[in-house]
């Protein structure tokens, strides 16, 4: 009777500290450990379960708490009104990319139309081998000026920031893109308008310059016929 007193004086903590044990495992971080206040090899056992209870509890919402900071950094870059792509530093993977870059890019609602490497995109390959050499020698790039292409083969002028950052603990390149396509557009045009008015001016010029040298031969030849005729005069009447 004693061997069986004690037996089970033991095995009903045990078996009360292994179910508290499998809670933990489940997730049900409430349920009490008992046996935290004897002072012997048992009691020890249940310190230890409570204390690895509260570090389960910690680092779960440790990982809750960073769940929610990814889930808001992600909301954030979603509704961004700049196109936002994540490649990879190794290897040149697009990691993500936001809603802008799929309308920018003109791929429409299906993710699964995004290039799987950044270079894809550019209309002109030496373009995106220029923009990595930058990249990898300076860690950033501001105002990248380069020709973009869309999904249906349209061309498009894109003004590229890079930063360098750790995206799933790796690192990686984030990527603003700003259509600046009207501008240029509006830039092109302005430039035309003054070559324009640059040639314009220069056939003015030299137009009055024609001009000039016509009313000057004009002059000299109504000079010559008034001599003329002031001398041919008297002749003509001694004649």
């Amino acid at each position: 009777l004693m061997s069986w007193a004690i037996a089970r004086t033991i095995r009903q903590p045990l078996k009360e500290l292994g179910g508290s044990m499998r809670a933990i495992v489940e997730g049900d971080y409430e349920r009490i450990v008992r046996g935290v206040g004897a002072r012997d090899e048992i009691g020890d056992m249940a310190r230890s379960v409570e204390v690895f209870r509260d570090n389960v509890i910690a680092r779960r919402r440790a990982e809750l708490e960073r769940e929610a900071q990814e889930r808001r950094w992600r909301g954030i870059l979603e509704t961004s009104p700049i196109g936002i792509s994540i490649v990879s530093a190794d290897g040149g993977h697009r990691l993500y990319a936001n809603h802008k870059f799929e309308t920018l890019f003109g791929l429409g609602e299906e993710r699964s139309g995004i290039r799987r490497y950044f270079h894809e995109n550019f209309a002109a390959a030496s373009d995106a081998v220029r923009l990595s050499d930058a990249v990898q020698r300076y860690g950033l790039v501001s105002g990248w000026e380069v020709r973009m292409r869309r999904a249906g083969g349209q061309t498009w002028w894109c003004l590229m920031e890079v930063r360098p950052i750790e995206f799933d603990s790796r690192p990686a390149h984030i990527y603003w893109h700003y259509d600046f396509t009207d501008r240029r557009r509006a830039e092109d045009e302005l430039r035309s308008a003054k070559e324009a008015a640059e040639t314009a001016l220069a056939e003015l010029r030299d137009a009055q310059a024609s001009l000039v040298e016509a009313e000057k031969l004009a002059a000299i030849g109504g000079l010559v016929a008034g001599v003329a005729h002031e001398v041919n005069n008297p002749v003509g009447i001694s004649l």
